[in-house]
Formats: structure tokens, C-alpha cells, sequence
């Protein structure tokens, strides 16, 4: 027996909630096929979307997920062109009233008593998994419960490893993929940031960023959301990679869905391939970049401010820039009164091999390049964005071993950092601050400071009045980015030449990062 029938219309907020209810109950007689709260897709337009839609990433290439097992006795559904791994949300508003570009397509049919969907998303089949699916499905916009009727993407590795900005590299990459396949939501435990270059630990993105914000700018961003065992049961929070693998297959935890590529999360990705993708990206080249070699609206959103730390983070980085501003902020200054300078000298930075002919290696040579292009100083303060920690393990002679084998250059650049600390720069009338990791001690980052201190230098550098930086570091492209965009065009390189303006007038984009 095989039957199956169309809905020729939008089904109603009210009316969603009762099938949620009620389909449990009748599964098995009746077999709805629609797109919920928006527009109905027959089998044939479904299947015609479906492979219409080419999939970017080498994971997803073939046919699409497909069902494994396990298959009902008797059953002779063909599953493989049905259930093509399917960028999933397409269709115009969502049960939340919100303009979105988000489809939900249901595909039932029943055969031999078998009934078969879309594998990324959940059919309620108990009473009490409507009642969950209901209770989500209720969630505000703001909140990071995910929805059941749009799929989610998972990043495959499960956390990002590797300094900060390479970090959020990878995440603008995340973001294009989730958008450019379909998917509404990104699943937050796949994306917490490594402690790089201190506890080497994870932190949650959650606890560094103020996701609430960001999923306030959906459906133009996906949102990001957490964890949830029913819709995304093919996720194993416990293992490494996060997922329930069988015989080089994915299936969820009770082995009830087994299938070759995953769908409860959909999965994407190596961090590598990301950070390899953006760096294309940042020279206006592949499908992410807009016609003319500009930069990604996404990403735009971004760097203007969609994108900001959690309010913990945000009062510590008040409070610094107080800190650094208190007398001539009492006197009237503003707030931006500071000049931050990106000095890249850091000893892995003297191993790096790219871009050797615009390195200064030399911290002196940066602050004389400094003083020389300004008599008079153009600020009251200067804030310095710097890892003291990875430069003092190689500058400090103390226990440093035979004299051959000591980083000189590094000796001479801790040096020239405690100076300009000590007495500050031009005769002493600018003082230099530091701020890092070492700043986050008595806040709730002090466990794991490393990455929430790089997170607060760079959000601390956006401010300033004028910026420099250096060509050879995504750091500084990501800061001059974020500035550009936000109308702060008051920004230098230093090269072995000197000091050279960055943000001419004339330009549309800010640089790309080719080093």
C-alpha cells in the first residue's frame, strides 16, 4: 500500500502546533508533505530544488546523505534520491514571523507502514517529543534554544584550535557555509575557541561573545544555538571528532538512524580548508567574495558590530580603557584619545617565513619610525596590543642556556617594550600601555586568559583614535577591517621604510591579508 497527500496550502501557526500534537497519533495513516507555516512542495518541485543545488564542500560531494539502516522488513522505499543531503531553508518567513530566506521541506510517505523524512530535521513521533518540538519552536529569536523547523550546521572538528584571529577566521568561514547551504542555525558547542598560547583549554563561544545580540540579527546571520538531544542526536559532545561514528558512518546514540554523512547536525569542514577559504576570500576571489573582488556583506555586518564580546568581557574592556584614559579623560579628552600600535615582534613571528621583505623584526626601529612621523605626539597615550608572555619566554636571560642558543633579538625587543613602559615615548610626555591576558585576573577569564585577552586588545584597538599595524599579521588586517568598515580611517603600516598610510580615501574595500 502506498499513499500520500499534498497540502495545496500554508499551514497556520495554531494548526503546526496541533500536528505537533497530533501526528503521533495518526502516523501512519496520514502522511503530510508541506514547508511549515510557508509553502507546500510536491515530491517532484522537492526533488527538482534539491539537485539544483550544488553543494561547494569536497565532504558533501555524491548523491547526499542517504539512509543506512536500519530498513523495515518488506520495505522497498528508495531512499537515496528522497533523502539528498539538502540545504534546507528556503522558504519565505518562518513560525516566527520573521522575513527569512528559510524553507522547511517535509517529505513523508508511507509504504509497507514505513514512513520516511528529511533526515536533518525531527518528525515528532511521541506525544512528548511535540510537546518538546513545540516548546522550542516557542523560543524568542534572541535565545540560543534551537528551532525544529530549520536544519542546523555543525563545524565537523568540533572546536577551533590556533591563535584568535585565525579563530574567527574560521567562524566568517562557518557563517558563509551555513548561509550558502541553507541552514539556519550553527551549533555553538562545535565552535569554542582554544585557550592558544596559554592554558591550550576550550572556552565556550557563548562565554566570550554576546550571542543573544548576534542571533537578534537572523535571518540575514544564522543563529547560533546549543545543543539539543533530539534534533541533534547524531552529536556526540563526548567524543572527538563529536560524533556517533559506526563502520566509518554516522548514526545517533541509540543506533536507531545510521547514516554516511551527517544530518542531525549537517557537518562541514577542517579548520584548515576554512582558513585556506578565507585567505581566497580576503583577495576577492571565490564564491564568497562579491562581484568585484568586495568583501562579503555577512562579514561586513560582522565587523560593524553584529559580532561583539559577552557583556562580562565588554564592562573589563570599559574599565581598561578608563583605566588607560583617567586623568585626561577628567580633563575632557575623549574616549579614543590613544594611538594603538600593533608591533608584531613576538619571537614566532621571526620564524614565519612569508612576507619576510615587509617584517621589522625590531621593536626600537618601530618606535623611532614613530616618533619620527610625528614631532609632536598626535595622542596622549599609546596602547600596545602584545603577547609579554611568549616575548618574555624567549627574552628573559635568566635560565636561558648556553649564549649561542639565546634569542637575541627577542632579549633586545623585551627590553625596548619594558622602556617604553617604564618611561613611555617622546621624552616620556606618552605613556604605553599593555593590557593582554594579564589583565583578566579577578574577572571569570582568569582560568583560561590567553584568547579572552587577545579578544579585549582587539576590541580596545578598534577604538583608538589612530591605528598602526603591520601587513604580516591577520591581527592587524582584522582590527584595520573592523575600523574601516566602522568609519575609523585613520590607519598606518610600518614597513623597513617607515610609517605609510593604510586607508587612502580612494578605496572601496580594506586590504586583504597576503601574507
Amino acid at each position: 500500500m502506498k499513499m500520500m497527500i499534498r497540502v495545496t496550502r500554508a499551514i497556520s501557526h495554531k494548526e503546526r502546533l496541533l500536528a505537533y500534537l497530533l501526528l503521533p497519533l495518526i502516523a501512519g495513516l496520514i502522511v503530510i508533505q508541506s514547508t511549515v507555516d510557508v509553502a507546500i512542495w510536491s515530491p517532484t518541485a522537492v526533488e527538482d530544488l534539491v539537485m539544483s543545488m550544488p553543494l561547494q564542500d569536497p565532504l558533501w560531494r555524491g548523491p547526499g546523505a542517504t539512509l543506512v539502516q536500519p530498513e523495515t522488513s518488506g520495505s522497498n522505499i528508495s531512499v537515496d534520491s528522497m533523502l539528498a543531503l539538502t540545504p534546507a531553508n528556503r522558504s519565505p518567513t518562518t513560525s516566527h514571523g520573521v522575513n527569512t530566506s528559510t524553507r522547511t521541506v517535509v517529505k513523508l510517505e508511507i509504504e509497507n507502514g514505513q514512513r520516511n523524512t528529511e533526515l536533518g530535521l525531527i518528525d515528532p513521533s511521541t506525544p512528548e517529543l511535540a510537546f518538546h518540538l513545540r516548546n522550542l519552536s516557542l523560543q524568542p529569536m534572541t535565545s540560543l534554544a534551537p528551532w525544529p523547523n530549520i536544519t542546523s550546521l555543525a563545524f565537523y572538528d568540533g572546536r577551533f584550535y590556533s591563535g584568535y584571529r585565525n579563530q574567527m577566521m574560521a567562524f566568517t568561514m562557518m557563517i558563509f557555509v551555513t548561509k550558502q547551504q541553507g541552514h539556519g542555525q550553527l551549533l555553538l558547542p562545535s565552535i569554542a575557541q582554544k585557550d592558544t598560547y596559554g592554558t591550550n583549554r576550550y572556552i565556550p563561544f557563548a562565554a566570550l561573545w554576546d550571542v543573544p545580540h548576534w542571533n537578534s540579527h537572523y535571518p540575514t546571520l544564522p543563529r547560533l544555538v546549543n545543543y539539543d538531544p533530539w534534533l541533534h542526536d547524531q552529536y556526540n559532545l563526548e567524543a572527538s571528532p563529536p560524533w556517533f561514528l559506526k563502520d566509518n558512518h554516522f548514526q545517533n546514540a541509540d543506533g536507531s538512524l545510521l547514516t554516511n554523512k551527517p544530518v542531525r547536525p549537517h557537518a562541514f569542514g577542517k579548520q584548515h580548508h576554512l582558513m585556506a577559504g578565507y585567505m581566497f576570500y580576503a583577495k576577492g576571489r571565490g564564491t564568497h567574495a562579491v562581484k568585484g573582488g568586495h568583501r562579503n556583506p555577512l562579514e561586513i555586518l560582522m565587523l560593524k558590530g553584529a559580532l561583539r564580546p559577552h557583556p562580562n568581557l565588554q564592562t573589563t574592556i570599559d574599565e581598561k580603557v578608563l583605566e588607560m584614559l583617567g586623568s585626561s579623560a577628567s580633563s575632557g579628552a575623549k574616549s579614543s584619545d590613544y594611538m594603538t600600535l600593533h608591533a608584531r615582534v613576538e619571537p614566532d613571528m621571526q620564524r614565519h617565513m612569508v612576507c619576510r621583505d615587509k617584517k621589522v623584526l625590531n621593536l626600537t626601529d618601530i618606535f623611532e619610525f614613530i616618533e619620527t612621523k610625528w614631532k609632536d605626539p598626535p595622542v596622549s597615550k599609546i596602547f600596545m596590543p602584545i603577547n609579554r608572555q611568549y616575548l618574555e619566554k624567549e627574552g628573559l636571560l635568566d635560565g636561558a642556556g648556553p649564549r649561542e642558543k639565546v634569542n637575541w633579538i627577542a632579549v633586545e625587543n623585551l627590553k625596548s617594550l619594558n622602556r617604553a613602559r617604564d618611561f613611555g615615548l617622546w621624552n616620556g610626555r606618552v605613556r604605553v600601555y599593555e593590557f593582554g591576558a594579564n589583565s583578566l585576573a579577578g574577572t571569570a577569564y582568569e582560568k583560561k586568559p590567553s584568547t579572552p585577552g587577545a579578544l579585549l586588545d582587539f576590541f580596545i584597538g578598534i577604538q583608538a583614535k589612530i591605528f598602526i599595524g603591520t601587513e604580516v599579521s591577520s591581527f592587524s588586517h582584522d582590527l584595520l577591517a573592523t575600523r574601516f568598515f566602522r568609519g575609523m580611517m585613520e590607519n598606518y603600516k610600518y614597513l623597513p621604510e617607515g610609517i605609510f598610510e593604510w586607508t587612502p580615501g580612494n578605496l572601496q574595500d580594506p586590504p586583504g591579508f597576503n601574507c
